[in-house]
């Protein structure tokens, strides 16, 4: 199968004066001004590469590039960084032998340079052609698109299982669909992949605003962790306190706190700064009178 990139993704230019610590600056902020320990999410090098304008030798180019993102991820980890996020949507595309053993060094490299670091390999848009093979790169999760893929990825997993010390992100949910999703179907997709990877080294990601996921959970119980979107970062109107809070709290009444993780629906790449900071601290503020009231209502509980 002859596969190519979706028009979802955009094709970076390599620019020598490209701003390298971006990522390391909003990790930063994030962390001192709204107290969120993040996440930081990156194109991963290869994927980078392949998709760049202007690029005439790979090899060369990648033997410049790579350096520079091994001292952006040790400054994420001293920064207190302890999961990075590689997008490399490459991967779905059809690689020869010799591109996916790129690939493959490239990762053994950024493990060597730093070993302590946990790396999120991140692919979406379709099913990975070379399935053992990303099993074997050295990062500690790796996530699959469960949706666009679904079939050859659930036939993978079935056939070749998932290694039980790495983390599996399973995309179970279609952001890029303005349609309600079918819970049923989503639940017994979930029940598939927990026959062959625990629960516990599962991590959900659905991509969609105001909590419709929670409706399942409302209807099956659930204990393990996940993260929920509580506003729809493809809108660039800033959501309010009072439009989050509602949904943190729906979820909380099915899920124990403890185990609820806020997000934003989806990944920030595709807005400015003006977009991303003001919902953040809107979302930080929500949970904050969340999680004052339920103090206050765990409190009136004892007494």
């Amino acid at each position: 199968m002859n596969r190519g990139t979706t028009s979802n993704l955009g094709y970076p230019r390599l620019d020598e004066n490209r701003e390298w610590k971006k990522a390391l600056q909003a990790f930063r902020e994030a962390k001192e001004k709204l107290g969120i320990p993040g996440k930081p999410v990156m194109v991963g090098p290869y994927t980078f590469v392949k998709l760049s304008k202007g690029v005439t030798n790979e090899a060369e180019t990648l033997s410049r590039l790579l350096p520079l993102y091994v001292q952006m991820l040790q400054e994420l980890e001293e920064a207190g960084a302890e999961w990075v996020q590689m997008d490399e949507p490459i991967l779905v595309t059809s690689l020869s032998r010799d591109e996916m053993e790129q690939v493959v060094r490239i990762y053994t490299r950024i493990q060597a340079s730093l070993p302590s670091l946990k790396i999120m390999l991140q692919t979406y848009f379709d099913a990975v052609e070379w399935y053992e093979d990303l099993l074997r790169l050295p990062v500690q999760g790796i996530g699959l698109d469960f949706v666009h893929g679904r079939e050859e990825n659930l036939a993978n997993l079935r056939r070749y299982g998932f290694p039980p010390e790495k983390i599996l992100g399973a995309g179970v949910i279609d952001g890029r669909n303005v349609w309600k999703t079918d819970l049923l179907d989503t639940h017994a997709l979930l029940q598939d992949i927990f026959r062959h990877v625990s629960p516990e080294r599962v991590r959900l990601q659905p991509s969609r605003s105001h909590g419709e996921l929670i409706a399942s959970f409302e209807r099956e119980s659930y204990d393990k962790q996940i993260g929920l979107g509580v506003y729809d970062i493809h809108n660039p109107r800033i959501p309010s306190v009072e439009e989050m809070a509602p949904t943190i709290e729906r979820a909380i009444r099915v899920i124990d706190p403890a185990r609820f993780w806020i997000n934003p629906d989806c990944g920030l790449k595709t807005r400015q700064p003006a977009e991303t900071i003001a919902p953040l601290k809107h979302m930080v503020e929500a949970a904050h009178r969340v999680r004052a009231r339920l103090s206050r209502f765990q409190q009136a509980s004892k007494e």
